[in-house]
């Protein structure tokens, strides 16, 4: 008797000394390619503070002035020999003087990744549907360190920006890749733990980060060595299975059973003995396209919804890290903070994904994290004060835990949620929605300079308009994964692989 893919997994095993390779190769690239490359924009476009150059007659003051200082923009109205910046650390800002009336191209600098990142996950995750998820997964992160080397040589600004944004390109569909992967190489009761887990390594990648900038307080110095530890990369070729439901649904069966054979082999399993289910519009999957994901009324709530809640929590979180540097006190503890409380976060997004589901999961800690920006809006009245500035950094931490349990949420909730045949085209869009709430999150950290208040109070505003959005959607807790788009009755048949060759003439 034929069986499905789920059950297939289930017999071969689950989360077995496989998946847990598979998962270990991805936590690596996730580390030392993604998370590095993710947010180290933070400190190689950081601005450093200015103070006045000695001897200068037309400064006279003492005080380091930083961005949100009462002088910050006194300078603007100085020749550029009377004042000079600290040396602190050097940046692309020190580098191409990236101030005054060019301070924009600050955000431009940290926003290009994201830019990147936005069209990365909509090509790649396209390119990942139609020719499989192995090859984007391994050579999207060559892609990431290759550019991310060269941008450190840069001798242009233009050339930065534009190298910055291919690593982006790159993290924004591979990243993506390898989730889609990890969570098809899985079986139901998994799915939380394997797509959990590889945030982690993005955590502890932020944490080393802050550390490396610390001691590294050249832009250039610091971009290579963190770029550098990702070429071991290149040995995993061998070891990246393609997806056993991509095969089936692209009618390459025998190809996945004996991927399937080598899964059981290494989990000291029995092998799989039975045929595969295959679907019956398995054919149709090459023409699966963009309009699939508003096919029906209740697919473009869905897909609506999934791209509204991308953005905001990809708005917020990195919203909270890239502010880390204007909270006060030092920028390096500041990013530290923000990143280590990822740990219990992610902790917390395995348990109650397995406890109360998916749904709640995203919504409720949306809601909460809405709330923790509402309070660092009410903190910022005293930059100076170390009262308010715990308070703003215990708030920022909040926000940062409850958002950062909605966003690992939100990538199992969509993976299940969407039908393998669009999944990886779905994901991908939401990912790109996703990558504009990101490339945002920098143009509304740069609103400190118009308003203190308003980076938080936006953040906070956001995340709660898209938790309650959410609570439109179902619930999806050790549901099987759909494999085709719903169709009507009659057209959702599941036929046994011996029957599938008599009736590829009526697939639709």
């Amino acid at each position: 008797m034929a069986v499905s893919i789920d059950d297939a997994f289930q017999h071969v095993g689950s989360m077995g000394r496989y998946q847990i390779r598979l998962v270990a190769m991805f936590l690596f690239c996730a580390f030392c390619a993604f998370g590095f490359q993710a947010l180290l924009i933070t400190f190689i476009a950081a601005e450093p503070g200015w103070t006045c150059a000695e001897n200068s007659t037309a400064c006279n003051f003492t005080e380091v002035q930083k961005p949100g200082s009462d002088m910050y923009k006194k300078r603007c109205d100085m020749n550029r020999s009377d004042w000079e910046f600290t040396k602190e650390f050097n940046s692309a800002v020190t580098q191409w003087e990236l101030v005054c009336d060019r301070s924009i191209l600050q955000s431009v600098s940290t926003s290009s990744i994201f830019a990147g990142w936005l069209l990365g996950a909509i090509v790649l995750s396209w390119v990942s549907d139609k020719t499989g998820r192995r090859k984007v997964a391994y050579f999207g992160s060559l892609l990431i360190i290759a550019f991310a080397l060269l941008g450190a040589a840069s001798p242009y600004f233009w050339m930065f920006v534009l190298c910055r944004a291919i690593v982006g390109f790159g993290i924004g569909g591979t990243s993506l890749n390898q989730f889609v992967l990890i969570t098809e190489f899985v079986g139901p009761q998994h799915r939380n733990l394997a797509g959990t887990l590889v945030w982690f390594a993005w955590t502890f990648s932020y944490m080393a980060l802050a550390l490396f900038a610390y001691f590294l307080r050249d832009w250039q110095i610091l971009t290579i060595v963190v770029s550098v530890t990702g070429i071991p990369f290149v040995l995993f070729w061998w070891f990246i299975p393609e997806s056993v439901r991509w095969l089936l649904v692209k009618g390459r069966v025998m190809e996945g059973e004996r991927i399937l054979k080598d899964v059981a082999e290494f989990n000291k399993k029995e092998p799989l003995n039975e045929p595969l289910l295959v679907t019956a519009n398995a054919d149709c999957a090459p023409t699966a396209s963009f309009f699939d994901l508003f096919r029906d009324r209740k697919m473009a709530r869905l897909t609506i919804i999934l791209w509204v809640a991308w953005a905001v929590n990809s708005m917020v979180y990195y919203g909270v890290s890239l502010s880390s540097p204007s909270l006060g006190g030092n920028m390096y503890f500041n990013f530290f903070l923000t990143s280590i409380i990822e740990i219990p976060s992610n902790g917390a997004a395995i348990y109650v994904m397995k406890k109360f589901g998916r749904k709640k999961s995203t919504v409720i800690p949306m809601i909460l994290a809405s709330f923790a920006a509402i309070g660092a809006v009410l903190l910022m009245k005293d930059t100076s004060d170390k009262g308010f500035y715990a308070g703003r950094i215990i708030m920022a931490m909040l926000a940062k835990f409850f958002i950062l349990i909605s966003f690992d949420s939100i990538y199992v909730y969509s993976a299940e949620l969407l039908p393998t045949v669009v999944r990886n085209l779905g994901m991908g869009t939401a990912s790109a929605c996703g990558r504009a709430g990101s490339f945002l999150s920098s143009y509304v950290v740069w609103l400190e300079r118009v308003h203190k208040l308003l980076p938080y109070g936006v953040m906070a505003a956001a995340s709660l308009v898209a938790g309650l959005l959410c609570i439109l959607l179902p619930e999806t807790k050790d549901q099987p994964m759909p494999e085709v788009l719903e169709r009507e009755p009659s057209e959702i048949e599941l036929i046994p692989q011996e029957d599938s060759n008599q009736n590829k003439k009526q697939i639709i």
